[in-house]
């Protein structure tokens, strides 16, 4: 029974360290800030101790705790959140606490630096929440503005006349289907208040007409 259970924590244990392989390595150079990419090798060490020590009584523990980790980053900074993070300037930050990801996870497996994990696990959650906060204050800001294009566009369906109808319909349509637009030197601000503004002047247009 119990090499059962140890061959059950070394399956778990080499499942875990694949994945986490896995993360490493894809696309590595762009995803980590260089001076910390440096680090690979000591990175793919901590692995490799994870696999020697696989049907160890720790290796569980160690597991759990790194791949909880692994959990927290991947809930709180979903797979776009380089795209939302481009126009904010932020992916210099992303790619600084990817490789606090992989340190901590690294000191998680490192024998006797409890103290050492839990700062570097610490640093990590720090960073992690002030970004994805950053990123859900303007998730919703955008979400707020395309709400107003989308009720603005549901007033101007009700417009009679048909050419004013038409052309007011179509672009708010053309600028729900653009924003927002995400990347590199964008103003996301700028294109929030380009969209009310949009919003503002098709509904006006369609309580003018109604009077």
């Amino acid at each position: 029974l119990k090499q059962g259970t140890r061959s059950l924590g070394a399956a778990a244990t080499l499942r875990s360290v694949g994945q986490s392989l896995d993360r490493l390595l894809t696309g590595w150079p762009g995803r980590l800030a260089w001076p910390g990419a440096r680090r690979l090798d000591a990175w793919l060490d901590s692995l490799l101790r994870r696999v020697d020590g696989a049907a160890s009584s720790d290796a569980a523990r160690m597991n759990m705790r790194c791949d909880e980790l692994i959990d927290e980053w991947e809930h709180a900074l979903p797979g776009d959140a380089t795209r939302w993070a481009a126009p904010l300037g932020l992916v210099k930050r992303l790619r600084e606490l990817a490789v606090d990801l992989e340190d901590a996870t690294a000191a998680i497996a490192t024998p006797g630096a409890t103290s050492g994990s839990a700062f570097a696990v610490q640093r990590l959650r720090t960073g992690v929440a002030e970004v994805a906060k950053r990123l859900a204050s303007e998730r919703s800001a955008v979400l707020a503005a395309r709400d107003r294009l989308l009720r603005a566009r549901e007033t101007v369906g009700r417009i009679a006349e048909t050419s004013l109808r038409d052309r007011l319909a179509r672009q708010l349509d053309e600028r729900v289907k653009l924003f927002p637009e995400l990347g590199w030197g964008v103003d996301l601000a700028a294109q929030r208040r380009a969209a009310i503004a949009l919003a503002e002047r098709s509904e006006a247009a369609a309580s003018a007409i109604a009077r």
